[in-house]
């Protein structure tokens, strides 16, 4: 079962690897358009990446600055880690776990009806 996790997270990480390579995505390129939010949503986001972009699993923001990282709809291979929300820029600061050992940025913005939190160019977690 370790070894299924591991490929797993191996795979996502070489998908986001690969789609930081080779450019934006078109999602990335309507960044400018989009409102900024005055708070966050704690809850289920949807987590993708690469270009085109595919479903990678879930991202769940719960209070005390926790968040999950599922990578299965059981919620059974996870991860998680800590953030900060900081209100002034719109964005998270990940303290721990996939996103901090990644060097992921956090900043929110609002796509159509959806919060989304833009990771880099290729990746991104949408609201429900």
């Amino acid at each position: 079962m370790k070894k299924i996790i591991l490929l797993n997270v191996f795979l996502a990480v070489a998908i986001i690897s690969f789609a930081q390579s080779i450019g934006a995505s078109p999602a990335d390129r309507n960044i400018k358009n989009a409102t900024v939010v005055s708070s966050i949503h704690l809850g289920t986001y949807e987590l993708y990446s690469g270009i085109p972009s595919m479903y990678m699993g879930i991202l769940i923001l719960q209070s005390q600055g926790k968040y999950k990282v599922a990578f299965s709809h059981d919620e059974s291979n996870f991860e998680i880690g800590d953030y900060s929300f900081h209100p002034d820029t719109n964005s998270f600061e990940w303290k721990t776990g996939l996103f901090k050992n990644n060097n992921w940025g956090g900043k929110v913005t609002t796509e159509g009806n959806k919060i989304r939190i833009r990771f880099n160019r290729a990746t991104y977690a949408d609201s429900k």
